[in-house]
């Protein structure tokens, strides 16, 4: 059975506090194709079997709603039903299924499986392609291939105009993107279906006695555009081509990656803030369809009539559509005055700067306070792009205090998040970054907003550097066996959290795919890593430790082969001396792959608190550069309590108390978890004891 993704997102934690709101204008029309505008105008991911919306029409839908309002107007009238991800805000289209008992028209959500490559597959021709960070395995044409990575590219330069490169995360790592022509047929397997039936059996007999046999089988479709990720890698599954108008978006979890990985860790205040804002953002990038329009000279804008190849953030919806029409009542009955009154009565003010900026410690925010901080964000980086956007402000008059460092808000913006990252935010990074106060600043987000509440911004690209070309060559066995097998390894980890009883199945696919080029005589130290990770996964570190001892031997690009092995050389060490310490032999032993490691991107947490374990088990003592490397980690992860714990630990060790003593009060500063904190509490006063007793 084929499927069809509209590939565009809202944020999870969002979407699961609060239900997301939209404007939407769709015209009547065929279902798959306003699902898909649907997509784009909701920002939520929705998924949907084409052949059960064939045919169907969807009604004229026109105004501001909330999207499960809006989604459920295009679908009244029809046999189908949406099932909402809790987590993600994903909405799923089925075929409602009465369940005895149950009052209205329930079922069981659709089950979508990452895909499960066939055997035949294994023999059919595929090209590939090394662009950049990307190494594409296609089975689509040569023109699809290449147009998708196009559309790739511009998808992350667009989001480059909101997220500078310098506050991404970044992986040496390249990110695998495995291409299938948009008319494939990717079907799930008997066998699989069979495991699945076992779970639904309940469920099956409620459809049989609703009179649908088939009703499994319409349930149970593969993804058919999916990001796997794990620690260092990224794979892409896409069905393409060359009519498809799908406009590419980033998921907000892959935003969310990306923010969460970079380091130094960025503040928290910034990541909350960039994702609200990110929610009401919507990329228009052109689809294949309207690209080929586009060359063959016959123009077009994008959906809502926005130019292509702009992102457009939605006119701000503070904290509720309700409280958000609330306001603008208030204001039009009272002007500035009704509603900063309104902003007060109902708790909404945006948050002090100043207190924006302290980092939390103690007990975890209220959940009313996180969203103030989330809301008041947003403004403050939306704010930040409406100045920096080419379109003429005449009416505003706080706009001549900013002084910008770098000499655009934006650069200003990302000075400052960087400041931050070290610790909070002060008045003097704070003028120093923009010419302003934080006071002059907080009255002119009180000022901007009535701004945002009504009017929407537009970022464009300037003109663009031509990437490198796309040169397609017919793939080699060993990088079909190799991208495949460590695409396949991805999947395991999103099967096992979902449907644990098809785990083994596709653990067994990756396994044979790596194993057959490994049998055939390939030892290419990316797939000796992959293979190894592929026994960490299925828990046999007996069987993963030759292989990345190889890996990491060639010098292999992947950091996570490096953690891993570092990790089963321990754990043997501890099996076998049980608390005996370690000796400096067995200790260098385990730090040689975390100490090369910390040259490739990106840095690992893990690693580095498994370097901390490894001193405070170990007879021999750490040298400066050892220490310095230790010291590396906790600034680049200051918020990961346990990597601060562990380095305090092994300084104090050493009796440098003053160094101790500083990742304490460092690791109080961003610890919010109660537990952390009186674990640093307590190791703060069992330092200063240990220093007074010290001869």
């Amino acid at each position: 059975m084929a499927l069809s993704l509209a590939v565009a997102w809202a944020s999870p934690a969002q979407a699961a506090e609060e239900p997301a709101n939209g404007d939407f204008h769709l015209a009547t029309g065929d279902a798959a194709v306003r699902l898909r505008e649907f997509a784009e105008q909701s920002g939520r991911q929705v998924i949907f079997p084409t052949d059960l919306v064939q045919g169907l029409r969807t009604p004229a839908l026109d105004g501001h709603l909330r999207v499960r309002e809006a989604i459920d107007r295009l679908l009244a009238g029809s046999e189908l039903t949406v099932w909402e991800d809790p987590q993600t805000g994903a909405l799923a289209i089925g075929r409602a299924v009465a369940v005895p008992g149950k009052a209205g028209a329930n079922a069981a959500a659709p089950i979508l499986l990452p895909p499960y490559l066939v055997e035949e597959l294994a023999t059919d021709k595929w090209r590939y392609a090394k662009v950049g960070d990307l190494e594409v395995l296609s089975r689509a044409s040569d023109s699809v291939t290449a147009g998708l990575i196009e559309q790739i590219r511009t998808m992350r330069a667009l989001l480059g105009l909101m997220l500078p490169a310098a506050l991404q995360g970044r992986s040496d790592v390249p990110t695998s993107c495995l291409i299938f022509a948009g008319s494939s047929q990717q079907g799930v397997p008997p066998d699989l279906l069979s495991r699945l039936e076992a779970r639904t059996r309940a469920a099956a007999a409620a459809r049989k006695a609703a009179g649908s046999p088939r009703a499994l089988a319409d349930l149970v479709g593969v993804l058919p555009n999916y990001r796997f990720w794990d620690h260092d890698s990224h794979a892409i599954f896409f069905l393409w081509d060359d009519l498809d108008e799908t406009r590419l978006m980033p998921t907000p979890d892959y935003v969310r990656y990306l923010l969460e990985s970079r380091t130094p860790t960025l503040p928290r205040w910034y990541v909350e803030g960039f994702l609200a804002l990110y929610q009401s953002t919507v990329m228009y990038t052109r689809s294949m369809k309207e690209r080929a329009l586009s060359d063959a000279g016959s123009a077009r804008t994008a959906a809502g009539g926005f130019e292509p190849d702009t992102i457009h953030l939605n006119r701000v919806m503070w904290f509720s559509e309700a409280i958000t029409h609330r306001l603008q009542s208030a204001r039009a009955r009272g002007g500035a005055d009704g509603l900063a009154t309104e902003l007060h009565l109902t708790g909404t003010e945006p948050l002090p700067l100043a207190e924006l900026f302290a980092e939390r410690a103690g007990e975890p925010d209220q959940p009313r306070l996180a969203r103030r901080r989330a809301e008041t964000a947003a403004l403050l980086i939306r704010r930040m792009l409406d100045l920096g956007a080419e379109r003429p402000r005449p009416s505003e008059g706080t706009r001549a205090f900013w002084r910008y460092a770098g000499g655009t808000a934006g650069a200003a913006l990302t000075r400052l998040v960087e400041r931050a990252c070290a610790g909070p935010v002060t008045e003097t990074d704070f003028q120093e970054c923009f010419g302003a106060t934080l006071a002059e600043a907080d009255a002119d987000l009180r000022n901007y907003l009535p701004n945002a509440l009504d009017s929407s911004v537009s970022l464009r690209p300037g003109p663009q550097v031509p990437g490198d070309p796309v040169e397609l060559r017919d793939a080699q066995p060993d990088e079909v066996a190799r991208v495949r097998g460590g695409f396949g390894r991805l999947e395991v980890r999103y099967v096992a959290a979902l449907y644990p009883e098809l785990a083994a199945r596709y653990l067994a696919q990756a396994r044979h795919l790596l194993q057959a080029a490994y049998s055939a005589g390939d030892r290419d130290p990316r797939l000796l890593a992959e293979l190894g990770l592929c026994e960490v996964e299925a828990n046999n570190d007996a069987g993963a430790a030759p292989y990345l001892d190889a890996a990491v031997a060639a010098r292999v690009v992947r950091p996570r082969a490096y953690l891993e092995l570092a990790r089963i050389r321990l754990a043997s060490l501890r099996a076998e001396g049980s608390e005996a310490k370690l000796s400096a032999r067995e200790t260098q032993a385990v730090l040689e792959p975390l100490w090369l490691s910390r040259r490739q991107r990106p840095a690992l947490p893990e690693a580095y608190e498994l370097m901390g374990e490894t001193w405070l088990r170990s007879a021999a003592a750490p040298n400066a550069a050892q220490l310095a490397a230790l010291a590396e980690g906790a600034k680049l992860f200051p918020q990961r309590s346990r990597l601060a714990i562990l380095t305090a630990l092994v300084y104090a060790s050493q009796r440098q108390w003053s160094e101790a003593q500083e990742f304490v009060t460092r690791g109080l500063q961003f610890a919010t978890d109660p537990h952390d904190r009186d674990h640093l509490l307590k190791l703060q006063a069992a330092i200063q004891q240990d220093r007074t007793a010290a001869p």
